[in-house]
Order: C-alpha cells, then structure tokens, then sequence
C-alpha cells in the first residue's frame, strides 16, 4: 500500500510539472501573437509542497522499511521536480536530495514543528505523528541545518513530560524523545567528524599535536634520548597533555577557546565559534540525557548511553566545554559498570569508557582503577568465554565480552593505568585468547595481550616461559597455573600462543631478564655470602 500511494504520488507531482510545461509554452506562443501575457503559470507542484512534504516525512521515519524507502524516493522525485521548475537550487556536491529539500524549505519546517511542539496537547505522545516526523528530519539534516535544530531541540526539551514533571504522556514518551535527540547528536558527530577526516586530508595540524622536532634532533629510540638527558624516561612517551599520542590525529579541540588577553579583552571582539551552536545542543542533549542512563526500559537506557557517546565527540571540539560535561554525566554513568548491571547495558557503559579515555586526557586514568574496573573483572571473570560455535548469534553475552575486550584492549595501552590491575587484564586476555573461544573475542584479547607486553613486559614474560629449558635436556616439571588464571577460569596457553605472546615480549626495547629459578638462586647465594661474611 505504501509503495503503491508514493508512486501513485510521484505520478501525480510529474502531471502537475508537465501542465506547468504546457503553460509556459501557452505563455511563449501568446506572446510571439502579440497578445497581452498574464505573467508566467504558477509551478503546481510548488504549491503542493505544504501538503505532501511532512506526510512524506512521517512515512520516511516510519518503522516500515518498505514505507520508508518509498517516501525516500518521492521526496527525492519531489526535489528533482522543484529544482527543474526554479523553485529550489541544484545541490551541491555531496549533499543528497532530500537534505536539500529539508533546507530549502526549512523556515516553513521548522516553524510548524516547532508550534506543534509548543501549543499541541497530543502531540508529544508517542502514537501521534511527530515522533515519526521528527526522526526523519533529524536523520537528514547538515551543518546548514544546524540553527534550525537548535529551535527544534529545545522546544523539545521544554515540552517533554520530565522538564513539565508529569508523567502523564506514559513511559514510550521518552523512549521516543530519547531517540530523536541520539540522531540528532548522531548526525552532529557524523559532520563533525567529516570534517575532521577533511582536515586530515588536507595536512592541517591538529591543535593538540605536540611541536614535531627537527628530523636532526630526533634519538634513534627512547633508550638512547634518555641516556643522553633528552628525555625523563626510557620508554617512548604515549601521552600528552593527558591525550593518547597517537590520537591526536584525530584533530580534537580544533575550535579551542580563545586566549584570554586582559589587554584587547574589553575593545576587540570575540571570534565566532566555529561549532559554537553544535556544542550548545550538545551539551544540552546529554545534560538532559543522564537522567535516563539508568531508565527501568532497556530502550531507554540503551539511547541515553548512545546520545551521551555522540555528545562527547561533538563537544571534543573544545576540550574546555567537554570535561565539564563528563564531569556531570559520570556519577550517573558508574552504575552501568556494576557487576549485576544487565549485559547489553554493560556492554553499552563499554563503549562510553572507550570514547570518554580517548577524549577526556587524565580522567579514566584517576577513575578506571576504582570505578569502572570491579564491575568489568567480576563479569569477566565469572562468565565464560563465548565459544566459537555459539558466535554466530550475536548474543548479549558475546556483546559484552566483545565491548570490555575491546575497551581493555585502547586502555592498556597506558602504562600508567594497568599498574595496579596488570595481573588482573592478563588473565582476561589469557582467558579469552585460548583456542576455540570466539574469533571476535580472541581478536581483541591478543590485541589487549599487545598493549600489554608494552606496557608490563615483564609480567607477560613470566606466563611465557615454557617449562622446557633451553638445552632440552632436563625437562622441568610443568608448573601450577597462578591462582589468578584458576580464578579467571584460563589455563596455560598452547606451545603456539606461548611462542606468539613471548614475540610480543622480545619485540620491545632492550630489556634483560634472568629466569626466576636461576635469579633467585643467585640472589639467594650473594646473600648468604653476604650474611656469611
């Protein structure tokens, strides 16, 4: 029925493009005549857009994926028409036919949305068309768009059931509002990122990268520079100013503030922000959002973690207004990470621990020790490893477990944040890489295993010696499993997983070591001979 009624529609809008055809050449013959012109036909289809635009709208953010790609097509049918006719602009390059549509016509939009929003007692309940509506414009906007939705978003705050304090409209309220608000920050962080990834193609320097120093300059490795006094340690450095080296790249804080200059501070005005409207729905939209981290529908919850991740990645445009933010959001964040948190809910507080340590510099690392990680080990620990044969289905459990792996696996990267759990996250990933576990787990556990060799090599060192000795001659007896593996539930790892996590121990920098039954018997002897004399 719906694909039937768009093309039956898209037939009509055709009809009325070409009686508008025939009345220009009405016109054009009329005045070759000599007769008096009454000025040019009125586009048809023009002056049907008001009636067809929002109901196409409604049907493109249905839940009907036949409905929805049907509207798709007529409103890309309906801008192709207005564009032959005058009435809109040819899109630039890029930029889809509906987008275009949506900000030719976006006074017209949003001023109806906005009085919906505003002055109609249904119109925030979750059976009426708005939220359809809503979803689809939210879906298809660009940067252009971008003052248009400020107006729309906060109408929609200030007249959802919470900011009101009735709950009168019934629960599926704020699952929908929930999901306009993540696409609205979905598709904010989508440009944004765009632009970054254009940035980079161009070869403009993120404003957090360090000075690179003169080719001449540079050591030939972090031993040799700290034994020459150029640096304070003998290991490469992996941050600065609290940001992941190797993430600067990604061009964050590429709108910073302003310096403050008390000289020109009162006569010269301040540059326009470059995102300066985005952070502002940003922020407003995740503000807003933490109230429902812990929402009793799963729904609920599930959006409110979604807007929350896309909300930092906008507001990463100036780190200054982002920590604020996670600030606000991390006390109504902790919960997710508690041991009888439900797995897809867990698996969701992951992927927001990922996101907030690559963004927010020092704060996972004063926090991941004590908030995050009991939760995280208990779940690991306890529950086992998703078998190979049962990945197929894309379980909540295998959701988890990939999510943590994934997220242990960017954090060990820092050295300073595993101190204290090092032996903990290598039995996880000892866990999780033995054979027959599922290949997404595993791929993620030799990962974390990576990180982790250069961060503790020496721990990893000691699961990795094998109980053979080197001449072959004596084989010494095969030692017990540490009492943490047994915990974890992870037994030895296999010839070729021992073989495969030392390689990662001798591919870092110069580091000798003496096996713990020798060195410990020489140290025994030098001090009994020291003792002795």
């Amino acid at each position: 029925h719906d694909v039937c009624a768009s093309r039956l529609l898209c037939s009509c809008l055709r009809a009325l493009a070409l009686a508008a055809l025939a009345g220009e050449a009405a016109t054009g013959v009329a005045a070759d005549a000599g007769l008096p012109q009454l000025g040019p036909p009125k586009s048809g289809v023009h002056a049907q857009v008001k009636r067809v635009l929002l109901p196409l709208l409604e049907q493109l953010g249905s839940s009907s994926f036949a409905g929805s790609t049907a509207a798709c097509a007529a409103l890309a049918q309906l801008h192709a028409l207005l564009v032959a006719d005058g009435s809109c602009g040819r899109p630039a390059p890029g930029v889809g036919p509906v987008q275009a549509l949506l900000a030719s016509y976006a006074d017209y939009l949003v001023g109806d949305l906005c009085f919906r929003l505003k002055f109609e007692p249904g119109a925030m309940a979750a059976s009426g068309s708005l939220p359809a509506v809503l979803v689809a414009v939210v879906q298809h906007v660009g940067l252009e768009m971008v003052p248009f939705l400020s107006d729309v978003i906060h109408a929609l705050l200030r007249g959802s059931p919470r900011a009101r304090g009735s709950h009168e409209l019934g629960a599926g309220t704020a699952d929908w509002v929930l999901r306009v608000l993540a696409s609205v920050v979905r598709q904010l962080a989508r440009l944004v990122c765009e632009q970054r990834l254009a940035a980079g193609r161009e070869g403009q320097a993120p404003a957090t990268a360090p000075p690179a120093p003169p080719p001449a300059a540079t050591p030939a490795s972090a031993l040799v520079a700290f034994l020459e006094g150029r640096s304070e340690a003998w290991t490469a450095k992996r941050r600065f100013n609290g940001f992941f080296v190797s993430d600067l790249g990604m061009c964050f804080d590429e709108d910073p503030e302003p310096p403050e200059d008390a000289e020109h501070a009162a006569t010269a005005p301040a540059p326009p922000a470059k995102y300066g409207r985005e952070r502002h729905i940003a922020s407003s939209v995740v503000l807003w959002a933490r109230h429902h981290l812990q929402a009793p529908t799963a729904a609920s919850r599930h959006l409110a973690h979604v807007a929350v991740v896309h909300s930092f990645t906008v507001l990463s445009t100036r780190v200054r207004e982002l920590l604020p933010r996670i600030h606000d959001v991390w006390p109504s964040l902790l919960p997710s990470f508690a041991a009888d948190a439900p797995l897809a809910v867990q698996a969701d507080a992951c992927v927001a621990l990922k996101h907030t340590a690559r963004l927010s510099g020092d704060f996972i690392r004063q926090r991941f020790a004590s908030d995050c990680w009991p939760g995280l080990w208990a779940r690991l620990r306890d529950l086992p490893a998703v078998r190979q044969e049962e990945a197929a289905a894309w379980s909540p459990t295998l959701k988890a477990q990939f999510a943590a792996l994934d997220a242990l696996a960017f954090l060990a990267g820092d050295e300073v944040l595993v101190q204290g759990v090092a032996e903990e996250l290598a039995a996880v990933g000892m866990k999780f890489a033995a054979e027959g576990v599922a290949e997404r787990l595993s791929d993620r556990a030799w990962e974390l295993l990576r990180a982790l060799a250069a961060a503790d090599p020496d721990l990893l060192w000691l699961y990795a010696r094998s109980p053979v000795s080197d001449g072959g001659a004596a084989t010494l007896p095969a030692p017990r499993p540490p009492p943490l593996l047994a915990e974890a539930g992870a037994g030895p790892l296999s010839a070729e997983g021992r073989r495969r996590l030392l390689g990662f121990v001798e591919a870092q920098e110069l580091r000798p070591r003496v096996e713990l039954s020798v060195g410990g018997q020489l140290w025994a002897s030098f001090l009994s001979g020291a003792a002795g004399g």
